[in-house]
Order: structure tokens, then C-alpha cells, then sequence
């Protein structure tokens, strides 16, 4: 008998009909956000024969010009915006193709030689202003030449045809003055008058760029407000007035050069680049209402530069920043600009885009367009690289011991309030505790057959081995840890609860680790435990320790670290052991597809590496790429992945300390300084540095041919970034330097020299002899040299004797300072001239390490941020 049909579930049926509704509402509300504002498109052409410009490198001797295929996504794509108005988003991953400034120059040539714009306005966001040795956020376009012939080509036909008015019309701009400047620099390949200048244009020279200042006003415009573009005449070529034609007639004077200073007006340049500087939204609007180039011939588009190396000394600021100039762009007057991202950190991309996505629903705009361009290495002129075409594996993840977030929060909230009371370093501790435990919870192997391991192959007979070992012995971070928050009466107690969470933790890893237990189960298994498995690991140093105990086990499976992986990944299996980037990055842009592939490790750092997966299989234009980071991200869902943890421990940086410190660099052997400039760190790492005015100061720069700049220290202004080494960097700039035939030829003389001395004093205790040489040392200077001074000259008088410490031998207790160096010499009968060969290199290897007593350069890198007065002789500038 047939049953009955069932009536369907009306719970299931339910819920299919409110997703389907869901679905609807959601793709209506698309179709009436793209209805809503239809944008407004310019179309600016020139009529022209389109001019293929080439490039080349200036590192390139050869000047192999050609055209730059790797950076043409990029410039197409601003170029496109201009003229529709959509916004847009370009992720190069995982290099940047391009710097942003090298799009935007290109974009400008590109748009007049292909004959699609007859004049260009494009803006760029966050600007840096140069100063008189630097050239700001346009630095990197220094590094590319312009080929000469392709410019004359160009030049011709804009010159020709602008003199009846037929190719670009009567729009006001200096058209014909910039073709005769682009004429013209072919003849600096020619001698004239005996001078002859062989170096073809750069792109900067060829770029026309103005930045804003605060102190001008374009009485021109007719809206009000301070703060504007000035004018820069001097940035157009020279050398075209100096070596061609362009140069005065001697008869009457008249030539093409005084029209020149015309192109440097920013209401007159046909083609240029302004830039948007990071500031509140109330300049931000005033500099785009009050700037007359932007009401008479609008503002094409907005290149927003997001990449890693412009972020990074903004990376508290930029967000805000952002924010500001999206509200500026929507409030101007006429047709709002378009916006494009350009970046290649995946996470700033998205933070970027979800801030544009709600601003754009508020106005009724349609949604962004995304793409991405494939970019291994930074190459703007080079060919665009193919997407690999290998097939996708078959992904499998395990993510171990979600258990611990509790104790990352605990130990990122012990650091932020170290931090807060400046306690720099127990903030340290704490970021050496953090990592010690991902270690821990990382390794391979069980605790105790890892320690014991680690000491059969590298014993402690050097500082490299010992640090190695220091890798395998995670208890002393966490005892480090508890015993600065004792000393500093801060965290206490919750110092101490970690402290005891912890340990429990590493004694149940003594003979597992939550990842060792994984990778043995794995290995177990026949599939897995061949020879064409691969397993790889974050350092080199667990791969060896693992390789080892392989062989004893008689596993036999390769190892390698995740930076060899490109090189030795196979079509058989992969075990990667605690990814990182590299390891994704070889993974996803590998031609050569693993059968399987295996992701073990513990929670941390993983939701980084799924927000990194989940924006990249989103991207359009990436391929294989996008395929397999789709399977993957989906393979690494849960399994305690907290994106919003791993941030902040990316984000997890070194603090201040307490009170500021003085680095003097003025101090010199005669006592003469002259003006001085002194320049101070804020509250997040105080320091005050004493430079003297004319000294050389280097000055960071995004530019990929020279990371820095030397400037004077007169001319340190507001936001620069100045390299501040750290005291365990110098230490092993120290270490290096001792170790050069130099270096110990000096120090060994040294020792002899002493132990003569010594030897030569009457007397058979050594406090006996220190009390001589402290009578002496009073005698020449007892303003300098205290009563109490004798243990001290004990030691120093110790060089040269037997049973010194290593350390010792290659760095003999001395003064620290010459003046008390200068008065221990005298005082053992030694000359000035020859006491001056041996100072700075009995303590630090080299004299230029002995600045300020010892105290050069603290670490990381600092950020001017404000301006004081001028007191007496002295500037004083403040960085952060």
C-alpha cells in the first residue's frame, strides 16, 4: 500500500525561503546602489599617433629601454578610473610591482602618449614632501630613465599640432611649452659648445609634481582658505636650458626657457601629479575647495599608496587618515574622484576596502572593482610574470591547542601594561615569553628529547650556539617574565598565574608537543612515511634537529626550513610544520603541485594566514593562485584561528622606557661644538639626540635604490625617519669588528703595553699599584678623577694577565670616555699620540662606535613629529 505523501518540514522550508529572500534583497540592493548614481565620465583625447615611451633602469649600464609590462596593470587601471569614475583596487602580491610614485609617473606619460587624455590631474595619497636633499614620496622615480627619442617623437606631433589649436584645443594649459621640452632632450645626447651632458632624463625630472604646503594661498582661486600647491619652477630638466637650445640668445635675450617656470604653475602643467597630505578632514576639504586647479579642470584620480614599506612609519595614523580623505573627496565641489588602492599587504587592502565599501553606500555608489596582478619580485620594468599553471593539491589541515588563547591574551595584557608604564624592558621579556611558547607548542619533537638533542649538536663555545640553545629552553623566558613584573610591582599577579599555567603546559609537552603527537600519527602511516615526503619547518635549526631524529628512528624523510621550500618541493607529499608566509607563498605560486599537502601547527599566527588565503581567493587575475588559496583557507577554518589575536601580535613592538636618554654625537677631543641641533623622541621612546648642525644625519626614504639619505641635521623637519640601531645590533657590529686582523693586532699591543706598566710599578699587590696610578691621575686632573677611583684602575690595570675571560681579552676593561682614557695613559707614562691609536678599539672594535661614551644609537627608528622654537644656538626638533 502506497504510504501517504509526507507534508514538507515547515521548519527546513522555512529557512530555504528566507535565504532565497535574503539572496533577492541583497542582489536589489546591489542593482539599486549601482541605479542610483550614474558616474560621471571624462573624456579629455588627444588627437595624436599613439608614442610608445620606453624605460630603463639607471643601475642598467647597457640602458636596455623597453616598455614596463610589470607596471601597465597598475597605470591601465588608473587610467581607466579617470575616465569612468569607479572606484578601484589593485593587490600586487607578493611584492609590489611598482612603487606608487613610479604608477602615477608613468600613468601621466601614458595618458598624453597614447593619446587618451590632452591633459591629466592625478592625486596621491599619503604624500611626504622632500626638503632640499630629498625627494620625498617621489624618491623611487629617481631610479628610471626616460628614452629621448620616444619623447621627441611625442613632443613633435603635440607641438605641431597645438599651433593651430587642432590636437588639444584652447584649454589654458602650457601644452606647446611641455612639447618643446620633450623636443629638446634628445639634444643632451649632443655636444655643444664643447659641454655635453650623456644622461638621458629621469622619470622625475620628467614628472611635474607639486606638493602642498600649509603656508601658501592661491589668490587666483575664488574660494578661501590657507594651505595650497605651490608653485616649483626649478623642477622642470635644467640641463634642457643649460646644453640645448633652450638656453639665453646672446643677441636679444629672448628664449624658450622663460616659458619654462610656466610648466612649474600648478594651474598651468598639463600633466601633473598633487599631493594629498595625511591630515585632518578639515585641511584635507580646504585643500581641495581652495585649489584652483581642481575647480577649473576637476581632479582625475586619487592613487591611495598602501604598500608595506609606506605604511609601516604611519601604521598608527593611516587608518584615521584614510577615513579623513574619503569624507574630504565626497564633500568637494564637482565630480568626485575615484579612488584606487595599490598595495601589496593583503590585510591594510582589506581594512582600506571595507572603509571604501561603507562610504560608497552612503554616497550610492557602485561597489569597487577588484584585481590583482602575480609580482614575485619588485621589477616595474619588467615582463609581467605568468600565473603558474600547475594543478591544485589536495589540502589537509590540523591546527593544535586552541587551549592556549587564554594564555596569549594574559601575556599581550601583561605587555600593554609594561608598556604603559614604560618598563621597556619587561615589555621585551614579555615578547620573548610569547614567543618562547609557540615554540614550545610548535616543536616537532617532545621537550626533553628536543633539549637533549639540541645539546649533542651544538655546544655552548660560541654566542651563536648558545642563542641556539637558548631555542630549546622556553622555561627561562617564562621565569624572565614573572621576575621583571616582580621587580617592577606591575602584573604581578597575573605574571605569576601565567608563570604557573605555562609551566604545567611544557611539563605535559616534556614527551609530546601538541604537533609532535600530530606528526607522528601522520608518519604512522604508510602514505606518508616515504621518501618522496617532504616535511619542512619555520627554522633551520628544528629541521636539522628533526632530521637527526629521523635517522635515529629510521624514518629517512627529507627536511628542509620553509625559505628552502621553492627549491625542493616535489609532486609527491608536503608536511609543513607551523606555516608562515614563505611557506604559503611557496604553496600557492608553485608550478608544481604536491599530490597532498599537509598544514600542522599551533593557533597562533593561522587567522593572519586565513585572512591572507581568504583575500587572495577573492582576488580577480591571480588564477591557480586564487583556486588553491580557496581550498586551503577553506581547510584552515576553525581549528583556533583568531584573526583578531594574531594582529595584535603582529602589532606586538618594543616601547618605551623610562625617561628619556641622551645620545650626545657633538662631543669631540678639543671641546669645540658650534650649533647644535638637538632633536627628541616622543613618550613611546624617549630619547634626545644632540647633533651638531652640519652633521650628516640618515634619513629614510622609500626609494629602492638608496634606503637613506644623508642630510644635514639643520634640515630635519617633521616626519623623518632617522635609523636607530639596537644594543644587541651593535653588539654584534662590535663582535665583527674585533674580529679583523686590525683589530686584534691593536688590542694585543694593548694588553702588552699594560702588562709592561704593571710590571714596571713598585710593589706586589695589584691594590698596591692602582693606589700609584690614582695618586698620578690626581695629580694631572682632580677635577676628573674621584678619591674612590682605585677599584676601577684594578681592573683596568688586569689586561694582559692570565686566566682573562675571552671576553675579556677582546675587550680589556678601559675608561670609557677619553678624557679619563687620556689621564690613565699620561699617568703610566704613555704619549697622547699613541694613547689616541688605542681608544675606541679597547672597548668597542672601532672609534666610531665610542660615540657619547658608548651609547650609540638605542635601536629601531624614529619619526619627527613636531617643531619647537629656536633657543639660543641650538635647533630643536621632535621625532618619534
Amino acid at each position: 500500500m502506497p504510504r501517504p505523501p509526507q507534508a514538507p518540514d515547515s521548519k527546513n522550508t522555512h529557512g530555504a525561503e528566507a535565504e532565497a529572500a535574503q539572496a533577492a534583497r541583497k542582489r536589489e540592493l546591489l542593482n539599486a546602489s549601482s541605479a542610483r548614481k550614474k558616474l560621471e565620465e571624462i573624456s579629455r583625447p588627444l588627437s595624436i599617433k599613439p608614442v610608445a615611451i620606453r624605460y630603463a633602469s639607471r643601475s642598467d649600464d647597457a640602458k636596455d629601454w623597453k616598455r614596463p609590462e610589470a607596471s601597465l596593470s597598475i597605470v591601465n587601471l588608473i587610467l581607466a578610473a579617470a575616465k569612468d569614475g569607479r572606484d578601484r583596487s589593485m593587490l600586487s602580491w607578493p611584492e609590489r610591482c611598482c612603487d606608487g610614485s613610479v604608477a602615477v609617473a608613468i600613468a601621466l606619460r601614458e595618458a598624453e602618449a597614447s593619446g587618451r587624455y590632452s591633459y591629466c590631474t592625478l592625486g596621491m595619497w599619503p604624500w611626504r614632501a622632500g626638503t632640499e636633499t630629498s625627494e620625498g614620496s617621489m624618491a623611487p622615480t629617481l631610479g628610471y630613465l626616460v628614452d629621448p627619442v620616444s619623447l621627441q617623437a611625442l613632443g613633435r606631433q603635440v607641438a605641431s599640432g597645438q599651433l593651430d589649436n587642432s590636437i588639444c584645443g584652447n584649454d589654458g594649459l602650457e601644452h606647446y611649452t611641455a612639447a618643446r621640452v620633450s623636443m629638446l632632450v634628445g639634444a643632451l645626447l649632443e655636444t655643444e659648445g664643447g659641454r655635453k651632458s650623456n644622461e638621458s632624463p629621469s622619470l622625475r625630472e620628467t614628472t611635474i609634481a607639486f606638493s602642498w604646503d600649509p603656508a601658501v594661498q592661491d589668490s587666483k582661486t575664488r574660494f578661501s582658505g590657507k594651505g595650497s600647491y605651490k608653485p616649483e619652477p626649478g623642477q622642470i630638466l635644467r640641463r634642457v636650458i643649460r646644453f640645448t637650445r633652450a638656453r639665453p640668445n646672446k643677441k636679444n635675450g629672448d628664449t624658450l626657457a622663460q616659458h619654462f617656470p610656466k610648466l612649474g604653475d600648478p594651474s598651468l602643467a598639463p600633466h601633473c601629479v598633487f599631493g594629498l597630505p595625511l591630515s585632518d578632514k578639515a585641511t584635507l576639504q580646504r585643500t581641495l575647495i581652495s585649489t584652483r586647479r581642481f575647480a577649473d579642470h576637476g581632479l582625475f584620480a586619487v592613487l591611495v599608496n598602501l604598500h608595506s614599506n609606506i605604511l609601516r612609519p604611519i601604521r598608527d595614523t593611516w587608518e584615521q587618515g584614510l577615513n579623513d580623505l574619503l569624507v574630504s573627496l565626497a564633500a568637494a565641489p564637482g565630480r568626485r574622484p575615484p579612488v584606487i588602492f595599490f598595495s601589496n599587504d593583503v590585510h591594510a587592502l582589506r581594512k582600506a576596502e571595507g572603509m571604501l565599501k561603507a562610504h560608497n553606500i552612503k554616497l550610492g555608489r557602485p561597489v569597487h572593482l577588484r584585481q590583482a596582478i602575480y609580482s614575485p619580485k619588485h621589477d616595474p620594468l619588467g615582463p609581467r610574470h605568468a600565473i603558474p599553471e600547475g594543478g591544485v593539491s589536495i589540502y589537509d589541515a590540523d591546527i593544535k591547542d586552541a587551549t592556549l588563547t587564554p594564555l596569549r591574551r594574559s601575556v599581550l595584557d601583561i605587555g600593554r601594561r609594561l608598556r604603559e608604564a614604560t618598563v621597556l624592558d619587561g615589555y621585551r621579556t614579555a615578547r620573548r615569553a610569547l614567543d618562547a611558547l609557540h615554540r614550545a607548542a610548535s616543536m616537532p619533537l617532545g621537550l626533553a628529547e628536543a633539549e637533549h638533542s639540541a645539546k649533542l649538536l651544538w655546544e655552548e663555545d660560541s654566542d651563536e650556539n648558545r642563542e641556539v640553545l637558548k631555542t630549546f629552553h622556553p622555561k627561562q623566558e617564562i621565569y624572565a617574565l614573572t621576575a621583571t613584573c616582580s621587580r617592577s610591582g606591575i602584573a604581578v599577579g597575573q605574571a605569576e598565574q601565567f608563570r604557573d599555567t605555562a609551566l604545567k603546559r611544557l611539563q605535559e609537552w616534556q614527551t609530546d608537543t601538541p604537533v609532535s603527537h600530530t606528526l607522528r600519527k601522520l608518519l604512522a602511516k604508510k602514505e606518508w612515511n616515504r621518501q618522496d615526503t617532504l616535511i619542512s619547518f619555520p627554522r633551520s635549526e628544528i629541521a636539522l634537529l628533526f632530521s637527526t631524529a629521523a635517522e635515529v628512528t629510521s624514518i629517512g624523510i627529507p627536511t628542509c626550513h620553509h625559505k628552502e621550500l621553492a627549491d625542493k618541493i616535489g609532486p609527491g607529499r608536503l608536511i609543513v610544520v607551523g606555516p608562515d608566509t614563505n611557506a604559503i607563498h611557496t604553496i600557492l605560486a608553485s608550478n608544481v603541485a604536491p599530490q597532498r599537502v599537509a598544514i600542522i601547527g599551533d593557533c597562533a599566527g593561522i587567522g593572519l594566514v586565513s585572512s591572507l588565503l581568504r583575500c587572495l581567493s577573492d582576488a580577480n587575475g591571480l588564477g591557480a593562485i586564487s583556486a588553491r588559496a580557496k581550498l586551503l583557507a577553506a581547510k584552515l577554518q576553525g581549528g583556533g584561528a583568531d584573526a583578531s589575536l594574531d594582529f595584535l601580535e603582529a602589532q606586538f613592538t618594543t616601547s618605551s622606557s623610562s625617561g628619556p636618554r641622551l645620545l650626545d654625537f657633538t662631543q669631540s677631543r678639543d671641546g669645540s661644538k658650534g650649533k647644535v641641533t638637538v632633536v627628541t623622541t616622543s613618550a613611546s621612546f624617549p630619547r634626545e639626540i644632540r647633533y651638531r648642525s652640519s652633521a650628516k644625519v640618515p634619513v629614510y626614504t622609500p626609494d629602492e635604490i638608496r634606503q637613506f639619505k644623508n642630510v644635514e641635521a639643520r634640515y630635519l623637519k617633521d616626519g623623518d625617519l632617522i635609523p636607530i640601531l639596537a644594543d644587541d645590533v651593535r653588539a654584534r657590529i662590535r663582535t665583527a669588528m674585533q674580529a679583523s686582523s686590525k683589530t686584534r693586532d691593536l688590542i694585543k699591543g694593548y694588553h702588552t703595553l699594560i702588562a709592561k706598566k704593571r710590571h714596571s710599578l713598585p710593589g706586589t699587590e695589584m691594590a698596591e699599584k692602582a693606589r700609584q696610578i690614582l695618586a698620578l691621575m690626581r695629580e694631572i686632573d682632580p677635577d676628573k678623577i674621584d678619591a674612590d677611583e682605585d677599584l676601577n684602575i684594578r681592573r683596568w690595570l688586569k689586561a694582559g694577565m692570565d686566566g682573562l675571560s675571552a671576553e675579556e681579552r677582546v675587550r680589556p676593561d678601559a675608561p670609557r670616555d677619553w678624557e679619563r682614557f687620556r689621564i690613565f695613559m699620561q699617568a703610566l707614562g704613555t704619549a697622547e699620540t699613541e694613547a689616541r691609536m688605542f681608544l675606541g678599539y679597547v672597548d668597542y672594535g672601532d672609534p666610531k662606535l665610542l660615540h657619547s661614551g658608548g651609547r650609540y644609537l638605542p635601536r629601531a627608528h624614529g619619526r619627527l613629529h613636531r617643531r619647537s622654537r629656536r633657543r639660543g644656538p641650538s635647533h630643536r626638533r621632535h621625532i618619534r
